[in-house]
């Protein structure tokens, strides 16, 4: 006669920050069997490991998300654990806890974990975290680009010096700000602004360069491009953020993510729309805005939309009620796995993709 002997299995609780880490262990029955804060570093997770009662393949394990929580998550898979991300605004318990502390926030982790009413973070493949990374950096380096220019415009303006140019930073027009520039009492510093322009410029191009070479025998990137307004970066930057759309029931928990929705405040009867949340990816939320801003004249469907919403609440909703639509439009195309196409998109414009504004 075979006898089973049953393992005992444990419940993580991890507390992450930057520097420190507070573990909490329970076992099966809810008990605390172990409690230490360790160092955030290779060393102070395989020390802990080593520590804990039990073998690693017999744990489950919660950490909040931050920054470095990937990392973290992968180093105790090596172990054998089963990792789980929590989202941290859905954990209203810790945040309403009067006592708040790295153990006790640890613990609360652990708890929500045995009890099966952790709230989980979508945690994306590697493939799609990489190309997250890289498209992150990229918007970055657009950032620094455009406080250099505005530093440029600015040098100007002490001068009292008017351009004619529609762009500055065209190719005559840099030609002639780089003249220009040489008889300014100021020209030190408008020299060193080229030269960080230029190398930053070049570093996008490197880094756009690698975003299209990696992505470009994707199939939903394709799909992503034919949405006017829609090109390489920006499809890559799409599907880097949202990773796989299946994962949002709707248009609008899409949208959601994106911050593209208004905010909402309720008191009876009363139901006031406010500015849009903001909350989510703001990577997304910047992609799908450039987008709204780039859409050919030949789609007047979504110029008039923005006419119709520009004349009742200005230039700045209509934008982000046209980015709100092309996020839309993505997400039923790439449920669909069909590509845009205008007539077809003209003749279904009485259907509701989702709200707009």
């Amino acid at each position: 006669m075979t006898s089973i002997i049953s393992k005992q299995l444990y419940y993580l609780g991890i507390d992450l920050h930057k520097q420190t880490a507070y573990w909490t262990v329970l076992d099966e029955d809810r008990s605390v069997v172990w409690q230490k804060n360790t160092k955030t570093t290779k060393e102070g997770i395989e020390e802990a490991v080593e520590s804990v009662p039990g073998e690693p393949h017999l744990y489950k394990a919660a950490i909040e998300s931050i920054t470095n929580a990937p990392w973290y998550a992968g180093m105790l898979e090596r172990f054998g654990m089963e990792v789980k991300i929590v989202n941290p605004l859905a954990v209203g318990l810790i945040a309403r806890n009067r006592l708040k502390t790295d153990k006790a926030d640890s613990k609360i982790l652990a708890e929500l974990l045995r009890n099966g009413f952790l709230p989980e973070c979508y945690r994306a493949p590697a493939k799609i975290r990489n190309m997250r990374e890289t498209v992150r950096f990229r918007q970055k380096l657009v950032r620094i680009r455009t406080i250099i220019k505005n530093r440029m415009h600015s040098l100007l303006a002490k001068e009292g010096i008017q351009h004619k140019f529609s762009d500055l930073f065209g190719k005559e027009g840099i030609l002639w700000l780089r003249e220009e520039s040489k008889t300014f009492p100021t020209c030190d510093q408008m020299d060193s602004l080229f030269k960080l322009l230029d190398d930053t410029n070049a570093e996008i191009e490197r880094f756009e360069h690698t975003i299209r070479t990696h992505n470009k025998h994707s199939s939903e990137i394709q799909i992503l491009k034919t949405i006017p307004g829609i090109g390489d970066v920006s499809a890559c930057t799409i599907l880097a953020e949202v990773g796989d759309f299946g994962r949002f029931p709707t248009a609008n928990k899409l949208a959601s993510y994106a911050g593209l929705v208004p905010s909402s405040r309720s008191s009876g009867p009363r139901d006031k729309l406010g500015h849009i949340t903001k909350k989510g990816s703001r990577t997304l939320r910047f992609a799908m805005v450039q987008a709204a801003q780039r859409i050919p004249p030949k789609y007047e469907h979504l110029h008039s939309l923005y006419r119709k919403v520009s004349k009742k609440k200005g230039t700045k909703v209509a934008r982000v009620a046209v980015a709100r639509k092309l996020l839309v439009i993505a997400y039923h195309l790439i449920k669909k796995k069909e590509p845009f196409q205008i007539l077809s998109f003209e003749h279904s414009s009485s259907v509701k993709h989702g709200s707009c504004v």
